[in-house]
């Protein structure tokens, strides 16, 4: 008998909301959680490529289109790249004494060298779609939000910022904190938790991007 694993990647979960209060001429809020795949780097790449669609929808409003700004949020099974000088370090490949762990986590670079996988994080941000913990921490002096999500393990390496938020450009006035909730008896990943400014991220919809319609 052959058991085949079903955590290691999913369809994601979007819907578009309304904030309530706002009127109907309000941009409503693609918000979506995700799950990257657990052991493959190249799913991992294809599935974040199709994320960034969710940072491509208008909607039209008479002989208007308004954009809708995205809030996404899952588990990665990769690393973001450097760029926040607080953020948790890249493990050294070597350090990963578990052989499959080693491959999960790395991909084949330039001369056969494998390189620790931060391509979805790449993909995600040059679509438009900003880690909200890094802006915090790089634009706002908030060094707590890029705290590790995972812990560290003999087997997997160091702790590592593994699960990450990612908002439209467009919604980061309103982020106001990122808080990583200790998770420990309940899941192996720590929770993270977004607080935005209500009347910022209304006065956004309200005033959503737009666009004349073909």
């Amino acid at each position: 008998m052959v058991e085949y694993r079903t955590d290691v990647g999913a369809a994601p979960a979007v819907r578009n909301l309304r904030l309530a209060g706002t009127p109907e001429t309000a941009a409503p809020l693609v918000v979506g959680s995700y799950h990257l795949n657990y052991a493959s780097t190249t799913t991992r790449l294809a599935e974040a490529e199709w994320l960034t669609t969710w940072n491509d929808k208008w909607e039209r409003r008479g002989n208007r289109r308004i954009r809708l700004p995205a809030l996404l949020g899952g588990d990665n099974n990769s690393y973001p790249e450097p760029g926040a000088d607080v953020d948790p370090a890249l493990p050294v490949l070597e350090h990963i004494q578990d052989l499959p762990h080693r491959a999960h986590r790395s991909y084949q670079g330039p001369d056969s060298t494998r390189l620790m996988d931060t391509r979805p994080d790449n993909v995600l941000r040059t679509a438009g779609l900003e880690d909200v913990a890094r802006y915090l921490a790089v634009r706002k002096g908030i060094g707590s939000a890029v705290t590790s999500t995972v812990d560290a393990y003999k087997t997997h390496g160091p702790q590592a910022r593994i699960d990450r938020i990612y908002a439209s450009e467009q919604l980061l006035p309103a982020v106001v904190d990122v808080e990583v909730v200790d998770m420990k008896g309940l899941s192996d990943h720590d929770t993270v938790l977004l607080r935005l400014d209500r009347d910022v991220l209304a006065d956004i919809l309200n005033n959503p991007i737009t666009q004349e319609a073909a």
